[in-house]
């Protein structure tokens, strides 16, 4: 049987992450023999008996999903690259659950013989990390190196962007198929990366991108690359489980210094905290992989360190309709990049048609206080001060009554309430009853079958205007309650 469809139903039969079929490997030593194999063999090799949907797969034998895939692909363009293949990544063979079939479009990079670096940060970027983002990727790929990133809005968008205008090669990794562009914003991006380089998953195509594929993405990010750097972002950063990833696999990490007041600076300052290296230019780490890539690297071309303004680098992002990080309050405040691009004026007429809709709902929503400083008493919002105020007035009168009425009394009465949720449209609702309670989560994690991205983007704008959802630093939102 062919060993590319052996592969594919591996990899299916498998999941992802593949630590089945890793072991399944290990103890077989080939794809046909695990096909021949029988559910007690599978056991013996490491299958839990408890994974019976792996089990079940496996012992069904049935390859005709994995020839559709393989079709799917051919009618898309898009190719397949197994562990069988003499491209396949050498440097995965430290990366214990490294996938065995990855499906790219563009043009595989030879990633065995050429130097890597994954460039990862958060999307919410400031105007210095962008600058740094851009800077590092633009002089590592001109000293020879290959740019990996995740195609993100924000820092990844940019590392390949960067990789891009400095004419070398980017490879992004995707948490969906490559079928399903995401970002959406990242289209032309998408497409400008694979005429040089490869956007590549593991996942078959048409995927949707769910929020728990991009923590298993990051591992491939990590795994590809000799190298990790992460630029800017917070403590609860994927780009920080990215460089976790990258430690376990024996890579070195890098981390761009920052301010200890900034909260995108706390992720590498953390890691810096640890022990990682510190990066302020490109000739930082290629000094550090000369000897083993000799003249493929380029010391004296990193050591001359090209630099830019932040509005040059806008103008030139812009072009490739990447985000750029305006500092446009409406534009950070809601996903990063969901009103940029072609069509941004109409977007943003939406947006506030959509804010109105909660003014009207919700009157006190364009001066609303933190939760911290107000109370929602009798429907109105009143700050704690007025409350003071209307205390220091009853004590003055004598009202020890009013003093401790039930309208200041939140425990008893449980006054606080920045919302009604029975103001919420079902669409809005469906979208925070989803929210888990007592949690900070990204906006991928909240994709589901039945909520795409587009929905997930504009609900959370509505349910944080309606004060049911708070936005947090680093595209994290919470759920009140």
């Amino acid at each position: 049987m062919d060993a590319r469809l052996l592969w594919v139903w591996l990899s299916l039969a498998c999941g992802v992450p593949n630590k089945n079929g890793r072991r399944l490997v290990s103890y077989f030593g080939s794809v046909d023999k695990i096909y021949a194999a029988t559910r007690k063999d599978y056991i013996d090799a490491g299958v839990r008996a408890g994974d019976a949907a792996v089990l079940n797969a496996l012992c069904a034998k049935n390859t005709d999903r994995a020839a559709k895939v393989i079709e799917r692909c051919r009618a898309l363009d898009i190719s397949i690259m197994t562990i069988g293949d003499i491209g396949y990544p050498r440097i995965f063979a430290t990366v214990e659950d490294a996938p065995f079939v990855l499906y790219y479009r563009g043009k595989w990079p030879d990633l065995n013989d050429r130097f890597s670096a994954a460039v990862v940060g958060t999307r919410s970027m400031t105007e210095y990390g962008c600058i740094a983002a851009y800077e590092l990727s633009y002089n590592l790929t001109r000293a020879g190196a290959i740019i990996i990133s995740g195609m993100a809005l924000g820092i990844d968008g940019v590392a390949s962007a960067a990789a891009l205008d400095a004419g070398g090669t980017t490879v992004a990794v995707l948490g969906s198929g490559l079928d399903v562009i995401y970002p959406r914003e990242h289209t032309r991006l998408f497409d400008d990366i694979r005429k040089t380089g490869a956007v590549i998953s593991e996942y078959p195509p048409g995927t949707r991108p769910l929020g728990p594929n991009f923590p298993k993405r990051n591992r491939i990010i990590s795994g590809l690359a000799d190298a990790t750097v992460v630029v800017e972002g917070t403590e609860t950063s994927g780009a920080l489980i990215t460089a976790n990833s990258a430690r376990r696999q024996g890579r070195y990490v890098y981390a761009v210094p920052g301010k200890f007041t900034d909260p995108m600076s706390a992720g590498p300052n953390s890691l810096l905290r640890s022990g990682v290296h510190a990066v302020v230019g490109a000739i930082d780490i290629v000094s550090d992989y000369i000897e083993v890539y000799g003249d493929k690297l380029k010391a004296e071309t990193a050591r001359r360190n090209a630099t830019f303004t932040y509005s040059e680098i806008k103008e030139r992002l812009d072009e490739r309709r990447v985000y750029s990080g305006s500092g446009d309050k409406r534009e950070s405040a809601f996903g990063y990049g969901a009103f940029g691009g072609k069509g941004t004026e109409a977007k943003m007429a939406a947006f506030e048609a959509a804010a109105e809709k909660r003014r009207v709902a919700f009157p006190w929503i364009k001066s609303r206080p933190s939760k911290k400083d107000a109370r929602v008493i009798s429907g109105e919002l009143v700050t704690l001060d007025e409350i003071k105020a209307s205390r220091s007035r009853d004590a003055k009168t004598g009202d020890a009554a009013a003093q401790n009425d039930d309208l200041t009394t939140e425990k008893s009465q449980n006054i606080y309430k920045p919302f009604d949720p029975s103001v919420l449209t079902e669409e809005e609702r469906r979208l925070y009853d989803a929210m888990p309670a007592g949690e900070r989560i990204t906006p991928d994690q909240l994709v589901t079958e039945s909520l795409s991205a587009a929905e997930v983007t504009a609900g959370l704008t509505l349910l944080v205007l309606a004060g049911a959802v708070e936005e947090h630093p680093g595209g994290y939102y919470s759920k009140n309650i």
